[in-house]
């Protein structure tokens, strides 16, 4: 069997507000690392960083801890590594 990192194809994340839940989405059919901006109300911003085990076994979902202590306002993803084909769903604000 051929591991999943092998395949080709194209990589493309988005993320969405899933009631509240903050999600990345693996939209393409090439797993990517994640880099992810969070910004707080109080003009705190927090970058956090998976690597791209995130996708293994097939996974299409990263639901985000944010911190509950805060107002999340914004989540952008930064991806700065990688060719994301569609960059308009990688910023998500919140109101």
């Amino acid at each position: 069997m051929k591991p999943w990192f092998y395949d080709f194809g194209f990589c493309d994340l988005g993320i969405e507000n899933e009631n509240g839940n903050l999600v990345v989405k693996l939209i393409g059919n090439q797993p990517a690392s994640v880099e992810l901006k969070l910004t707080y109300k109080d003009g705190a911003e927090h970058t956090v960083n998976y690597n791209i085990g995130v996708w293994k076994n097939g996974k299409k979902e990263l639901f985000i801890e944010t911190d509950s202590n805060k107002e999340l306002i914004s989540a952008e993803l930064l991806n700065s590594r990688i060719a994301d084909l569609d960059e308009d769903n990688n910023k998500v604000e919140f109101h």
